[in-house]
């Protein structure tokens, strides 16, 4: 397609194979650039330092005043909900002191206890009557089985199209 005048702007174009005009729905603004997982530059104690957009942070401003606040691009904001919405603070004078980890802990993967009662039942030790609560053993051997079963990708099913 090539554009209709000179002017850059319109959003009217000519398409090249059929000598046609056309119109052309004008493209979204996008507030952000940067996707979560591309670092942004930070400035640190000893210069700037690099982070993840979402990342709290502990930051030191002359006063002494040393608030949490949360890495944008293109400066903080006061709470983790506000990062990517276009409108960070500055950091001015304020120096990053301390990064904290993402501590959340890891959500346990319901297949294993699945996994784990019947690897019980199949024991050739099982009791029906068995009230044997710990399970810890066979959680171990599940979690085996399906980090094996997850290294092999797709299911043997999937691959036959079944």
């Amino acid at each position: 397609m090539s554009c209709t005048n000179n002017c850059g702007g319109s959003t009217e174009t000519q398409d090249a194979s059929t000598d046609e005009q056309v119109q052309i729905a004008p493209e979204p603004a996008r507030p952000a650039t940067l996707t979560p997982e591309q670092p942004v530059k930070a400035p640190g104690q000893g210069g700037d330092i690099l982070l993840t957009r979402g990342t709290p942070v502990e930051v030191e401003w002359p006063n002494g005043y040393r608030p949490l606040r949360y890495v944008d691009e293109g400066g903080y904001q006061l709470t983790a909900e506000d990062v990517g919405n276009g409108s960070p603070y500055s950091w001015g004078d304020g120096r990053i002191v301390r990064v904290f980890a993402d501590v959340t802990p890891p959500q346990p993967d319901p297949r294993v206890e699945v996994v784990a009662r019947a690897l019980h039942r199949v024991d050739p030790s099982h009791d029906l009557t068995c009230e044997d609560q710990d399970w810890a053993q066979w959680r171990v051997g599940a979690g085996v089985i399906l980090d094996a079963l997850d290294a092999m990708g797709t299911a043997p099913d999937e691959r036959r199209g079944l």
